[in-house]
């Protein structure tokens, strides 16, 4: 295969792109036998005939599908080592900036973290003092108001105490980046999940079925695999002679 391919890189552009086009010929001519509608008896295969014609088209069809990889691989191989010379180059040059912006990032993610819980700490601070600033004027008003208007009215004062105004903290923006919030979840105890999950508590699409592992037991276990909302099944896969 590789003297042949040397072969066609003697051969001027054009001759090969004649012999290319030759050979596309050649491979339509025979897929459309292969595809012709008298074909699709094949897919119903109700004795040893039709399943003996069927593996005769099966093999045919591995026939047609060689001389379409000899055909286009050598293209497909040049563009992919073309690509893949491309990409290092690019890597060679943004790998390291991806690492160092990923860095960057994390560390300005920590501290935007940090400042949120502090900022929300002095907010709590600040809420506490004003409420009890609040709270201490309201009863002098209402120690006042009592002595002229009367208790009702001290009373009324008193009922209002709980209107204190939300403390705002300004938060200063990070220049160059924009900052926001991502939840994130991660399992801790994947016995406790299921177990919630096998109570309702949590939905089922909160997991995920290892079907490579289903099937790694299956067929070690085959027939005596017995595993509960799991159906064992056998299969044929069919191959080229």
């Amino acid at each position: 295969m590789e003297a042949a391919q040397e072969t066609m890189q003697m051969v001027p552009e054009s001759d090969r792109q004649k012999v290319f086009g030759q050979r596309i010929e050649s491979i339509q001519d025979r897929a459309l036998v292969l595809l012709d509608p008298a074909t699709k008896r094949v897919k119903k295969i109700t004795d040893h005939e039709t399943a003996s014609f069927a593996g005769e088209i099966v093999s045919d069809i591995g026939l047609v599908r060689k001389e379409i990889a000899a055909t286009w691989n050598p293209n497909i191989a040049k563009a992919d080592d073309l690509h893949k010379s491309l990409i290092k180059d690019k890597r060679r040059f943004d790998d390291p900036m991806a690492v160092l912006e990923g860095g960057i990032k994390q560390e300005i993610g920590v501290f935007d973290l940090e400042e949120s819980r502090r900022r929300e700490a002095e907010r709590l601070r600040r809420d506490a003092e004003a409420r009890k600033q609040h709270e201490d004027l309201v009863v002098q008003v209402a120690a006042e108001v009592e002595k002229t208007d009367g208790t009702a009215a001290a009373e009324a004062i008193l009922r209002e105490a709980d209107n204190i105004p939300p403390v705002v903290m300004e938060k200063q923006r990070v220049a160059g980046v924009t900052i926001r919030a991502v939840w994130k979840a991660e399992v801790t105890d994947l016995r406790a999940l299921v177990k919630a999950i096998a109570e309702g508590k949590v939905p089922l699409a909160a997991i995920e079925v290892n079907l490579s592992f289903l099937n790694k037991q299956a067929g070690s276990l085959k027939g005596e695999m017995a595993y509960p909302g799991v159906r064992v099944y056998e299969d044929r896969q069919v191959g080229k002679r």
